[in-house]
């Protein structure tokens, strides 16, 4: 079944705060490309449930999905060419992609969580190094980003996640250098971001993907899955990353609410809710605001996607925009044709590639957004 195209056209009104009245923009979020909508094409077009997405100089696409240890790698165009990797614990396989990234070299870099190891693959997946990760109490990375010419930065939370006796959790950002033989910098505390106290807090860091953004070699962008209209910059001065808040869209006080497990005894949660199991029973938390993609564009803008839960649990797909500086300008929603699971990339050309849905199945569908 192949899906029409969709192009939506938007217009917001935004208030910087330099401004005295309010500035009219004309933004644009068309469709490009999709790839898996179609059930009859061939198994390599198919997607279980999208996991990473990321992009080579020439433009082709690189997908993993969750359900599979090997890299789907389709031309600019969306044609299949090939798929790197298989399961396994040899040279050249993963036991689990937990995250990936395409460098600036054209090399697909691979995180094994569960094989606690790095592999580089270079020329198409042709040529491969292996670089097995330091010891560490838990190696548990959710995302991998190139920082700088020779080093990565990983968002990873390491160890245990929660000191009961200091009421403190860990670092969540490391920078491994080139062969990822040691750690360079930690910096990011848990602690910061999430409260800790609230045991659902502390079980769920890490368990769904929260988005980072690299600015620039001295500047990383932090949005916590649940969204409670703050971003986290942090900025190395002299050497040291200091944490500075960045205030985005209002929001109320009710970002998550707890549900009773009991009061749902046929398991039929609502849409958005996070359920984890705990030494205190089940804890069933419900999502009203949430991250979904934190984005530098080429103009140095940032552009953090979200939605938010509306009446009859009906999400509203939304993006707000910020500054060079990182000021807040504006809020815009989007009525979309098409569910949005999360915006999983951005290519040098600006164009998101977003994990969307369609008759039960992932589907990746590649957007340009253009604002006047």
């Amino acid at each position: 079944m192949m899906m029409k195209q969709v192009s939506i056209i938007f217009f917001i009104l935004l208030f910087p705060l330099h401004l005295v009245s309010a500035q009219e923009l004309k933004i644009e979020f068309k469709e490009q490309l999709v790839i898996g909508d179609d059930e009859n094409k061939p198994e390599e077009y198919l997607f279980y449930d999208i996991k990473n997405i990321s992009t080579d100089n020439d433009g082709n696409i690189y997908v993993s999905d969750a359900n599979t240890s090997k890299i789907k790698v389709f031309d600019k165009n969306g044609n299949f060419i090939k798929s790197i990797g298989k399961k396994g614990k040899g040279p050249g396989e993963m036991a689990e992609v937990s995250c990936m990234v395409v460098n600036s070299d054209d090399q697909l870099v691979v995180v094994d969580r569960l094989s606690r190891r790095v592999t580089v693959f270079s020329d198409l997946g042709e040529k491969f190094h292996t670089y097995p990760v330091p010891e560490q109490p838990i190696f548990n990375p959710w995302a991998v980003f190139p920082f700088e010419k020779n080093s990565y930065v990983f968002f990873a939370y390491q160890k245990s996640g929660f000191n009961k006796e200091t009421k403190n959790g860990d670092n969540i950002f490391h920078i491994y250098n080139k062969d990822f033989s040691k750690i360079e910098n930690t910096f990011g505390k848990s602690e910061d971001i999430w409260d800790l106290k609230k045991i659902f807090q502390r079980r769920r860091i890490g368990h769904h993907i929260s988005d980072l953004c690299v600015v620039n070699s001295k500047c990383i962008l932090f949005a916590p899955f649940i969204y409670r209209g703050l971003l986290y910059l942090y900025e190395n001065k002299n050497k040291r990353w200091q944490l500075q808040l960045v205030h985005g869209k209002p929001m109320n006080d009710h970002a998550v609410e707890l549900l009773n497990a009991s009061d749902f005894p046929d398991f039929k949660f609502p849409p958005g809710t996070l359920i984890s199991g705990s030494p205190e029973g089940v804890i069933v938390v419900k999502v009203n605001y949430a991250s979904k993609g934190l984005f530098t564009m080429n103009d140095g803008k940032t552009v953090h996607f979200s939605s938010m839960r509306k009446k009859g649990n009906k999400f509203q797909f939304g993006i707000e925009l910020f500054d060079k500086k990182q000021r807040y300008m504006g809020y815009a929603s989007i009525k979309k044709d098409f569910p949005v699971r999360k915006v999983l990339w951005k290519d040098k050309n600006d164009k998101f590639y977003v994990h969307s849905a369609a008759e039960g199945f992932s589907v990746i569908r590649v957007m340009k957004l253009k604002i006047n």
